[in-house]
């Protein structure tokens, strides 16, 4: 008999989808910086990408499927098949932040 509250995602695939979810939303919706043009006089935007975030990610997940917390810290190895989507998601938005700041596309 299991105890606990129910999954939020019930396999690994599921939460991939979440993150590829996320990562869509994210690059589709950007930031802005407003500044002075120089030119014209007027405050101008400009769109700025969004880095990838596991806390975005978390925030992202949050409102759908409650708090994705447990899948990451896998206490008690209660999440031992999520391990592998875990680390491929920390390692894409790590790369994401590390690519985006060497090209000067994020802020250091």
């Amino acid at each position: 008999m299991k105890r606990g509250r129910p999954r939020n995602f019930e396999t690994p695939e599921e939460m991939l989808e979440a993150f590829q979810e996320y990562r869509n939303y994210t690059k589709r919706n950007p930031r802005y910086r407003y500044q002075l043009s120089q030119r014209t006089g007027e405050m101008v935007e400009e769109p700025l990408e969004v880095p990838l975030t596991i806390e975005g990610f978390s925030v992202y997940c949050y409102e759908k499927w409650g708090s994705i917390h447990q899948y990451f810290k896998n206490l008690n190895n209660a999440y031992d098949g999520f391990l592998p989507i875990c680390m491929r998601i920390k390692e894409e938005t790590r790369q994401d932040q590390i690519t985006g700041g060497m090209v000067g596309q994020y802020n250091a």
